[in-house]
């Protein structure tokens, strides 16, 4: 099975269609405005040219070029396809194509998640042992408490990057990180111990 990552997209440039119905600015990699879809005195609503998505962090309004021409226009799917001059069999064609590869990716999320909570499970179990042994720190000597101060606050550091990266899978504030994370799987299943 091939993962569709990047491929020849029917939809036209969504900073061209976007920019037709109100003015943007470049802000590094993207662009802002003021949302068309409510009232805004500061601009929140950003287009990634690169990702082909808008969103709008005042009003959560957010998607690709067809769902931004949809939401403006007020019409349908197929309709903003003619708008757009996209061909439906195309754009349908890729679609289940991308559809494809984002099952693949988030089986695959789902099956790490899997995996990172087993190592939190045992990560907690080590971590509640040494923090009961240090409470009686008089049976250890110095170096033992040492070295079982430092083992505590390795675990601790592995149990906080573990819960960072189980954030990270499944909230949709990194949505559009997934893809990158999952190009990067060899270094993240290494990290959980998956597989």
């Amino acid at each position: 099975m091939s993962i569709v990552i990047a491929d020849t997209d029917p939809r036209p440039s969504i900073v061209d269609v976007v920019s037709r119905h109100m003015p943007l600015k470049k802000a590094g990699k993207e662009y802002v405005g003021l949302c068309p879809f409510h009232t805004e005195k500061t601009p929140s609503f950003f287009v990634n040219e690169e990702k082909g998505l808008f969103h709008c962090f005042g009003c959560g309004e957010g998607g690709d070029v067809i769902k931004f021409v949809q939401s403006i226009e007020k019409t349908d799917f197929k309709s903003a396809l003619t708008l757009l001059k996209i061909e439906n069999c195309e754009y349908k064609s890729k679609n289940r194509r991308y559809k494809k590869s984002a099952e693949v990716i988030t089986q695959w999320a789902q099956d790490v998640n899997e995996a990172i909570s087993e190592r939190l499970r045992v990560l907690g179990r080590g971590i509640q042992i040494a923090r009961d042994a240090l409470k009686q720190a008089e049976a250890f000597t110095s170096e033992e408490q040492q070295r079982l101060l430092q083992e505590l606050s390795a675990s601790e550091r592995k149990w906080q990057i573990l819960c960072d990266l189980q954030d990270d899978l499944f909230d949709s504030k990194h949505r559009e990180y997934l893809v990158e994370m999952f190009l990067q799987r060899n270094t993240i299943e290494r990290l959980v111990g998956y597989g």
